[in-house]
């Protein structure tokens, strides 16, 4: 029953709420300490069931109950975690918007309970990253409807209203890079976990298309549509927990196609569609969320352990003396977690260094981190999240041979002219953060940044 009725959340609400008293009776429910008795197990994985089918409010019942009874720290943080995720995108469903503060503390609540978790177990990164994106995706939805309000306000310069909804259309862009970039921090991931990947990304570029359809700027289609845009392509029936949202998108995405032929009234225009981007806004977020399996099994398939000479760590910085270079060896090994044989699957890595003036370690969003520092800009300037690069980066290469690799190299270190000591030395010594982030290759060419990073301080002259 979980699976077939996913896709329609308001009869995923009317039989919720007639399960609640089966589940209770099936876990002997305490009504005097408001606990399962018995079966905790089995409705733990009813409720991880119900999370992949979208059932949010089994979710939000079974974990709020089961986090009062568990007897480890750890699995307390990850069902709490699970049941604020449960509460925001079971609000969602109901609200929509109304609502949006609630829903993102929430989210922020989850977070704040999987780091926790995270910092017991040291796994399952994929959750935190899952949870941060939808958030994110959420309040760039609701960032965008208030923006779009403003084009009836006529105290909001047109000037400005175009800034704004230019912005959004940025967000849109950036947050479907992120989703790709979660897909290529981890490799073999199953099928439907790529598909809820490849349906949130597409909807990101979805509204990135429209809002630059509404400004009437010269549009660019991202090659990822076209496949979607295919008017003779029948909208997809495939039954997977991705299918619901993906069939939205298909809808509006050739609705977006026919606006050109609504009206020559570039004000009634305006208005139709963004009433139509408004309509796509609340079907995408009344559409129940389907956890990805790989969510609730998030240990990845392969890592990369890397080994650096000197050492790169935040306690101890490497002194490189004046017009020396630092010179660095790099060894690493391909792993895999479950026992499968992965020789000759990958063929090169790519390591990536890069100076920058702070401790990325610091910086909140660790996603946004890795994906920067797996492709530094290869100009020196600032980027949007506070880093600043020092140099353009160097990368790399070496091949793979039984899963073994290792390459040495040279890292010259930016220099200053300025006034000297009594020795003839630079007066003020220089101090910076080098990364090291691994890109691997396999045998199909496609580009792996899963990393390890590592990070440690140098100083020089």
């Amino acid at each position: 029953m979980l699976r077939i009725t996913r896709s329609n959340s308001s009869v995923i609400k009317l039989y919720s709420e007639n399960l609640m008293s089966l589940l209770q009776e099936f876990g002997e429910w305490n009504k005097v300490h408001q606990v399962y008795t018995k079966n905790r197990w089995y409705l733990y994985r009813i409720a991880q069931e119900a999370g992949s089918c979208g059932w949010h409010l089994i979710m939000q019942h079974i974990t709020k109950d089961l986090s009062r009874t568990v007897e480890t720290e750890a699995s307390k943080y990850w069902l709490s975690s699970l049941f604020h995720f449960a509460c925001s995108e079971a609000t969602l469903a109901e609200s929509t918007l109304d609502q949006a503060h609630e829903i993102t503390t929430a989210y922020l609540d989850s977070l704040i309970q999987f780091r926790g978790f995270r910092a017991l177990v040291g796994a399952k990164v994929f959750g935190i990253w899952f949870i941060q994106l939808r958030m994110e995706f959420v309040c760039a939805i609701e960032q965008m409807h208030k923006r779009l309000s403003h084009g009836a306000n006529r105290t909001v310069s047109e000037r400005k209203k175009r800034k704004m909804l230019i912005d959004s259309a940025h967000r849109f862009r950036e947050l479907a890079s992120r989703y790709d970039f979660l897909h290529r921090s981890y490799y073999g991931l199953d099928q439907a976990t790529l598909s809820s990947l490849d349906s949130l990304k597409t909807c990101a570029l979805i509204f990135d298309y429209a809002i630059q359809v509404l400004l009437g700027t010269s549009v660019h289609i991202d090659p990822t549509l076209i496949p979607v845009l295919d008017t003779e392509k029948p909208l997809t029936q495939d039954t997977n927990a991705a299918a619901p949202l993906f069939g939205i998108c298909q809808t509006f995405l050739r609705t977006i196609v026919d606006w050109d032929g609504v009206t020559d009234n570039r004000a009634d225009l305006e208005s139709h569609v963004t009433a139509n981007i408004s309509t796509f806004s609340k079907s995408i977020l009344s559409c129940p969320l389907s956890l990805p399996s790989f969510f609730f099994n998030g240990r990845a398939k392969v890592n990369v352990q890397l080994i650096t000479d000197p050492r790169l760590n935040d306690q101890t910085a490497q002194t490189v003396q004046r017009n020396e270079d630092l010179v660095m060896k790099f060894e690493g090994f391909v792993k895999s977690e479950d026992g499968i044989d992965i020789t000759d699957r990958f063929s090169k890595a790519f390591i990536v260094c890069s100076l920058t003036r702070e401790n990325p370690r610091h910086f909140h969003d660790l996603l946004g981190v890795d994906m920067i520092l797996s492709d530094p800009p290869e100009m020196i300037h600032q980027k949007p999240n506070g880093m600043t690069f020092l140099q353009p980066p160097i990368t790399f290469s070496a091949d793979i041979m039984n899963n073994y690799f290792t390459c040495k190299g040279l890292l010259h270190l930016p220099t200053v002219d300025g006034p000297e000591g009594a020795h003839g030395a630079p007066s003020v010594q220089q101090e910076g953060w080098l990364n090291v982030f691994v890109n691997i290759v396999d045998q199909n060419s496609n580009i792996w940044s899963m990393g390890p990073y590592h990070c440690g301080k140098v100083t020089w002259p």
